[in-house]
This record gives C-alpha cells, sequence and structure tokens, in this order.
C-alpha cells in the first residue's frame, strides 16, 4: 500500500503553483486600468516631516497623492506616516520579466545580501516599473529600512495622527511610494478585500443578469418549440383512434363499392332461364346450362340450331351468341345435338336489373305530371 504524501499534486500537476498562479492572474487582472476604476480607493491621512498633514488616495499596494480639502481629511480614518528619503536605503534593480512570486523571491535575496541591517531589524518593500517593451526587461525599485528607525519615526508622529489606530508605514521608492509591511495596511487591505468582493459580486449579478437577459429568448423559444412538439404528440395520440376510425370507414367504403361492382356484374340465373325457355322453340330441348360469370353455354336439340342461334341473337340481353363446334345430327331422329354460347348482359338480366314491369311506362309518367 502506498505511503500518504504532502505533495499537493493531482495527476502530476502541483496544486500549489496552480494557486500561485489563478491568485497573479487575479490581481493582475485588477491592476488594468478599466478594472481598477471600478475597485475601492481609500483615502489615507499622510504625516511627514512637513508640518502640514497631507491626503493619499491608497489602492491595494498602489498609492496617488490627493488634494483633499481640510473637511475631508478630518473625516478620513486611514492614517500613515512618510519615511523620509534620508531614512530609508533605496536600490534599482534591472530583471527579466518573471511572475510575482519569484520576483519577489528575488528581491529577497537582493535584500539579504545587501541589507546593512540585522534579519529582524530589516523591513523591505519594491515596486516594479516596466521598461521597453523591445528591451524585454523590468525596473524594479527596493527599499530597506531599520524596524528600529521606523518605530522611532511612529513615536515621533503619533502626536500629529488622531486616533488610537494603528498607522501604516510609507517610504519613497524613486517617483512612487510603497508600503512597508507589518504596521497598519492589514485593516486597510481587508476593508478594501471587503469592498472589492461586493463590487465583484455586484458585476457577477449583472454579468449574469445580462447573460440571463440574452438568454431567456432563445430558452423561452426553446420551451415553446418543447411544448408545441408535445401538444402535437399528444394530439396525434388522442387522433390516433379517430384516424383508425376513419381508415376502416374508408376500407368499407371501398369494400362496398367492390361489391357493388360484383353485383352489378351478378347474373340473376333465375330470369335468365325464364328468357331462354320463353325464347327457345317448343322442339328445342336444352339438356345442360352452364354460367362462368357472365358467359352462358347450352348443351341441347333441336331441329333447327341456326334458327335457335337467331332467336337468341335477337333476345336483348344475349350478345355473341355463336355455335363453336359444328351441330352434329342425331342418328335416327331429325333433331340436332348444339352447343351454344352466348355472352349475357348483367345491365339486362342481372340481379340489379330492372323489370319490363318494375320500369315506369311513359304513359305513368305523364298521368303523373298532369295530375301535379
Amino acid at each position: 500500500m502506498g505511503l500518504m504524501t504532502s505533495d499537493a499534486k493531482l495527476f502530476g500537476l502541483d496544486l500549489r503553483e496552480l494557486t500561485a498562479e489563478l491568485h497573479d492572474a487575479f490581481h493582475k487582472l485588477v491592476r488594468l486600468p478599466w478594472l481598477r476604476r471600478a475597485m475601492p480607493v481609500t483615502l489615507v491621512k499622510v504625516a511627514g516631516d512637513a508640518a502640514t498633514i497631507a491626503g493619499a488616495r491608497a489602492q491595494g499596494m498602489h498609492i496617488e497623492w490627493a488634494d483633499l480639502s481640510s473637511d475631508v481629511l478630518e473625516r478620513v480614518t486611514h492614517t500613515a506616516v512618510l519615511l523620509d528619503s534620508e531614512q530609508v536605503l533605496q536600490r534599482s534593480l534591472t530583471l527579466p520579466p518573471m511572475a510575482p512570486a519569484a520576483l519577489r523571491s528575488a528581491v529577497e535575496l537582493d535584500v539579504q545580501t545587501m541589507t546593512p541591517f540585522a534579519p529582524q531589524d530589516t523591513l523591505w518593500s519594491y515596486v516594479q516599473r516596466p521598461l521597453a517593451k523591445a528591451q524585454g526587461r523590468q525596473r524594479v525599485e527596493v527599499v530597506i529600512a531599520s524596524r528600529n528607525q521606523v518605530e522611532q519615526a511612529l513615536r515621533l508622529q503619533s502626536a500629529r495622527l488622531p486616533g488610537d489606530g494603528h498607522p501604516e508605514v510609507w517610504a519613497p521608492a524613486g517617483a512612487e511610494l510603497v508600503v512597508l509591511p507589518g504596521f497598519g495596511e492589514p485593516a486597510r487591505l481587508r476593508s478594501e478585500a471587503k469592498r472589492r468582493n461586493w463590487i465583484l459580486m455586484g458585476l457577477g449579478i449583472v454579468l449574469a443578469l445580462g447573460v440571463a437577459l440574452v438568454v431567456t429568448p432563445s430558452l423561452q423559444l426553446r420551451m415553446r418549440a418543447i411544448d408545441a412538439s408535445q401538444q402535437f404528440a399528444a394530439l396525434t395520440k388522442s387522433s390516433a383512434e379517430v384516424m383508425a376510425q376513419r381508415q376502416e370507414l374508408v376500407e368499407g367504403g371501398q369494400n362496398l363499392g367492390k361489391l357493388q361492382e360484383r353485383l352489378q356484374q351478378q347474373l340473376n340465373h333465375l330470369r335468365v332461364l325464364a328468357v331462354l325457355t320463353k325464347v327457345l322453340p317448343d322442339d328445342a330441348a336444352a339438356q345442360r346450362v352452364v354460367f362462368r360469370g357472365t358467359k352462358l353455354t347450352v348443351q341441347g336439340l333441336t331441329n333447327n340450331a341456326s334458327n335457335v342461334v337467331a332467336l337468341l341473337a335477337k333476345t336483348p340481353g344475349f350478345q355473341d351468341v355463336r355455335l363453336p363446334t359444328a351441330v352434329t345430327r342425331v342418328p335416327g331422329s331429325g333433331k340436332e345435338n348444339f352447343v351454344l354460347e352466348a355472352s349475357v348482359d348483367p345491365q339486362i338480366l342481372g340481379l340489379l336489373a330492372k323489370t319490363e314491369e318494375e320500369k315506369p311506362s311513359a304513359d305513368a309518367d305523364a298521368d303523373a305530371k298532369e295530375a301535379q
């Protein structure tokens, strides 16, 4: 079983370095000019060698002088003591671009090497200023001071600073001011961090609302499309039974139409036999009658087969009357054996055809019109 280690690594990635890089990236983002204007600024009352009290604007470790009126200075709660340039040692370093953590380590190493004070008595700070981009270098202004001398300056300036709070300690670094750590700056930094968090939270809320305003119409259209699809699916499901019944009715109508066509083609066999009995002469005898659809085949005996064909051809409802085979005479008698074929018209001799008695006569129609 592997041993537990304290290395903050995940999949070979050093989480401590990642946290430091994210922290540096956040501070670089906050220091951008367009975002710095939105960050909180603290007014500070500054006491130096001069008899007057000056005002300044502090934002993190960035300090700028400010022309504040006496009324505003009276209301300022944060204070600072500005050391004289003769009370500090200043150094200028030219270094290549590097991460903030690496830069701090390099400056700290230089301070440990060059400080004339004891390690526990050494105070130091620095500010970086980029040089021309073409050079790829940066200028670092380093300030070194003695803790004993700083505490002595605080005691001398305490009478000029109101309140019982702990003032910050600032020192000149070229044309800029730096904060010497370890005095009253944590209270100001906590206050600025708190206000900065509120500002960032407000900006985040505004950004979230803006994104919501942009996304909401698309989401509404999406929800409407989903709702329409669901309603269409429900309507299709509810109408499936009705559509099935309609399909059954359509199929039933088609079947009825087919049945109607078949009924129209169906012959009235009894009526055909009755017409044959009436038309055929008395000397004719039908031995066999076969119906195949609308085709009629009659086999029988008669004295004159040609006469039978002629009579049947003149009868309404019989078409294409013919003798498919030769007529033969029966030995020992005057009868002829014949086979007769004919096509029967279902419009006249079909099941749905009306008889002469069922058809209204023209005289009856005329009488009905006269009666009206």
